[in-house]
C-alpha cells in the first residue's frame, strides 16, 4: 500500500515524553498504511511494548492505536482520536485482567472478536494490558492468533519488560522498549504547557520519579499536592497498631473517592457520544436496527467502563505506594551518606526523624513491604488487607538476617 506522510511527534504523541525512538518507529509504521514486511521499522500485526510504571505504556499504544485509525496519522482533533483516547472506540478493545491471571476463555473471546471486521478503521485493534499475567493456558489460546493473524488486526501487549511476559508470545511480536524520562525533561514539558515555575515543576518531577501524569497533576492540582502531603505524613504516623489501621482504611478511601471522581466526567462523556452516535430519540425507519446496535454498544461500553474503573483505581493504589517508597529511598540515602538528589526534598525533616529512629537494614525491609505490598495488588488483593498489612510491616519491620 501507498505510505502516507509520516508527521512530527504532536497530536495523540505528545504526551510520550522522553520516548523518541519509540515514536518514531510507530509513526513510520502507521505511516506504512498497511502490513508489511522486510524491515524492521515495517507494520507489523503484533506488539510489545515494556517499560517501568510511568514510561507510558497504555499512552503509546493508546496513540499508536489512534494514529492507525486517523487520516493525519494521530492528530488527536478527529472524532476517531477523541474517541480512541477516550477508550470509546469500537475499533479499539482496551483489557485490563479482571483476576489474577487473564482466563483462557477470555483471551479465546478476543481471538474471536479479532476475526471480526472493523466497524469505521482500517484496523481492529486489541491493546492488552499487564500481558505478564498470561499464563501458559491464555497464551496458548492467544499464540495461533499471533501465528496465524488476520490482515485487519494488530494486537499490542503491554508489560513491565520482555522477561515478564511468556517467550512463546514474546517472540512472535516486535519489541519496543520506553524509558523512564530524564527529570529535566519533564521539568521542561510541565513548564511549557502549565505554566509554572521551574521550582514548582522541579519539585513535581522529582516527587513524580518520571512519571509524565502524575508529574502533571503535582505541578497544577492543589488536591493532589494535599494528597500526597496526607501519604508522606504516613511513616510519622505509625505509631500503634491502631493508627496503623486507621491509616490503612484512610488511604483506601482517598483512593477510592479520587478513581470514581476521576471516572465519573469520562462516564458521562461515553453515554453522551453513544446517544449522540444512535440518535437517541430519534424516529422513523431503520430505528429498530440502530437501536439494537445501540445496545450492543452500551454493553461494550459499560465493560470498557468498569475496565477503566479498575484501572484507575489501581493507579491511585500505585500512586499512594510510589510515594511512601520515594520517602523510605530519601531515608536510605540519608542513613547511607550517599550524594544522590534526593525526591522529596520539601519534607527532609520528617526523612531525617525516620532515618534517626531507625537503622539502614530497617529502611531496607520497608522498601521491601512495599514492593510485596505492590504484588499483592497486583494479584487482586483485598485493597484493605494489603495496605494493613504493609503499614503494620512498616510500624515494625522484620529485618531479615543472613
Amino acid at each position: 500500500m501507498t505510505e502516507r506522510s509520516s508527521v512530527a511527534a504532536d497530536g495523540v504523541w505528545s504526551e510520550l515524553i522522553g520516548q523518541e525512538a519509540v515514536v518514531a518507529q510507530l509513526q513510520r509504521a502507521a505511516a506504512a498504511g498497511g502490513l508489511t514486511s522486510g524491515g524492521e521499522h515495517d507494520m507489523t500485526h503484533a506488539w510489545l511494548l515494556t517499560g517501568p510504571p510511568g514510561s507510558g505504556r497504555s499512552t503509546s499504544a493508546r496513540a499508536f492505536a489512534a494514529a492507525l485509525l486517523c487520516a493525519e496519522l494521530g492528530c488527536a482533533r478527529c472524532q476517531s482520536c477523541r474517541l480512541v483516547m477516550a477508550d470509546a472506540h469500537p475499533d479499539v478493545e482496551l483489557v485490563v485482567p479482571v483476576s489474577v491471571m487473564y482466563r483462557a476463555d477470555e483471551v479465546r473471546g478476543l481471538v474471536e472478536q479479532a476475526q471480526l471486521m472493523p466497524t469505521l478503521g482500517q484496523w481492529l485493534i486489541i491493546v492488552i494490558e499487564d500481558a505478564d499475567r498470561l499464563n501458559d493456558a491464555s497464551a496458548n489460546a492467544l499464540l495461533k492468533a499471533l501465528e496465524e493473524p488476520t490482515p485487519h488486526t494488530v494486537w499490542m501487549l503491554c508489560a513491565p519488560s520482555a522477561a515478564d511476559v511468556l517467550p512463546t508470545i514474546a517472540s512472535r511480536a516486535r519489541h519496543l522498549v520506553l524509558r523512564t524520562p530524564a527529570t529535566e525533561q519533564v521539568v521542561d514539558v510541565i513548564c511549557a504547557r502549565h505554566g509554572v515555575s521551574r521550582d514548582v515543576a522541579e519539585l513535581a518531577a522529582r516527587a513524580s520519579q518520571g512519571h509524565i501524569g502524575r508529574a502533571r497533576a503535582l505541578a497544577t492540582d492543589e488536591q493532589a499536592r494535599r494528597r500526597r502531603d496526607e501519604v508522606l505524613a504516613v511513616p510519622g504516623s505509625l505509631v500503634s497498631l491502631t493508627h496503623c489501621l486507621a491509616a490503612a482504611r484512610s488511604l483506601v478511601d482517598t483512593a477510592q473517592a479520587d478513581a470514581d471522581a476521576m471516572c465519573a466526567p469520562m462516564d458521562d462523556a461515553d453515554a453522551q457520544a453513544l446517544a449522540l452516535a444512535y440518535g437517541d430519540g430519534a424516529e422513523g425507519t431503520g430505528i429498530g436496527t440502530l437501536a439494537s446496535r445501540s445496545r450492543s454498544e452500551s454493553a461494550r461500553l459499560k465493560r470498557v467502563q468498569e475496565s477503566r474503573a479498575r484501572r484507575v483505581l489501581r493507579d491511585q493504589f500505585d500512586r499512594v505506594l510510589l510515594d511512601l517508597t520515594g520517602f523510605y529511598r530519601d531515608v536510605l540515602l540519608l542513613q547511607s551518606g550517599a550524594d544522590v538528589p534526593v525526591i522529596n526534598p520539601d519534607v527532609a525533616q520528617s526523612v531525617a526523624a525516620i532515618a534517626a529512629a531507625s537503622t539502614q537494614e530497617q529502611t531496607v525491609a520497608r522498601l521491601a513491604v512495599l514492593r510485596d505490598a505492590s504484588a499483592r495488588l497486583r494479584t487482586n488483593a483485598a485493597p484493605l488487607l494489603a495496605f494493613e498489612a504493609a503499614l503494620v510491616a512498616l510500624w515494625r519491620p522484620v529485618v531479615a538476617h543472613v
